[in-house]
């Protein structure tokens, strides 16, 4: 349980209220201020001479990100952006040419993924290859909530994954009740005692338009049974293929 003290509990009161308490207790996540959460600095202009009004309010928009999120930091044991990510947005790195900015910015550093972590001006987290925007989780707190839910499944087996008909895999499994607060426009979690199922869309956008779903269970004989649910209800061998070579959720480590 992280205590009050916790780096995680520093960051601001808007993003803390933002937040469930399992979020805040998630221990893959903690805040170091970077950066100054005052409206302009000399380093990060609300305004540039020659901007749009699009990069305009990009630049504003990315001011407000690393105002509020700069310096954060959240391990994810699972979905498209597992590994540490640290966010941060730079405003002066939006393009000053009408029509450059594309509504998006990078907000963020991860040091294995080859794509750039964005965020829209709306506050929609994503990834961007070559310049277009793919969205992944609803906010920075959604990734949160989907991080510090990872969590509690790490060490769990995989069961499949791969792109599974959604549906067909709910119907597999009438115990499982929506996890709320994990799930948004992009990311679905359910849950039950020993098993949980995770739709998230795929880093690369070009792998499939459908999600990748995850089936995870708590011990060998829930993972055994739900293989034998999925299979009776169609799923294909190689998503039984793709669990054996994940093997596990990875276990949160912090050194």
């Amino acid at each position: 349980m992280v205590t009050s003290a916790s780096p995680a509990r520093r960051c601001s009161a808007q993003l803390r209220d933002a937040l469930s308490a399992r979020s805040l207790d998630y221990s893959g996540t903690s805040f170091t201020p970077t950066r100054t959460a005052s409206a302009e600095s000399p380093a990060q202009p609300a305004a540039v001479a020659g901007d749009c009004d699009e990069c305009a309010a990009v630049r504003r928009a990315a001011l407000a990100f690393d105002g509020l999120y700069g310096g954060l930091s959240v391990v994810s044991l699972g979905g498209p952006l597992e590994g540490r990510v640290t966010f941060g947005a730079d405003a002066r790195s939006i393009p000053r040419h009408r029509g450059r900015c594309g509504n998006i910015f990078r907000c963020g550093d991860h040091p294995s993924i080859q794509c750039a972590i964005a965020a829209a001006a709306d506050g929609t987290l994503g990834c961007s290859w070559s310049g277009e925007f793919t969205p992944l989780f609803d906010s920075v707190e959604s990734f949160i909530e989907n991080a510090a839910a990872w969590g509690d499944v790490q060490g769990w087996r995989y069961v499949a994954v791969g792109d599974l008909p959604l549906d067909v895999v709910l119907d597999a499994f009438d115990e499982l009740t929506a996890d709320v607060r994990a799930s948004g426009q992009f990311s679905g979690w359910w849950t039950a005692q020993d098993l949980t199922v995770v739709a998230q869309r795929y880093l690369n956008p070009a792998r499939s338009r459908r999600p990748q779903v995850s089936v995870v269970a708590r011990t060998r004989g829930a993972q055994e049974k739900a293989r034998h649910r999925l299979a009776s209800a169609g799923a294909e061998e190689v998503a039984f293929k793709a669990a054996e070579l994940s093997g596990t959720v990875s276990t949160l480590r912090l050194d």
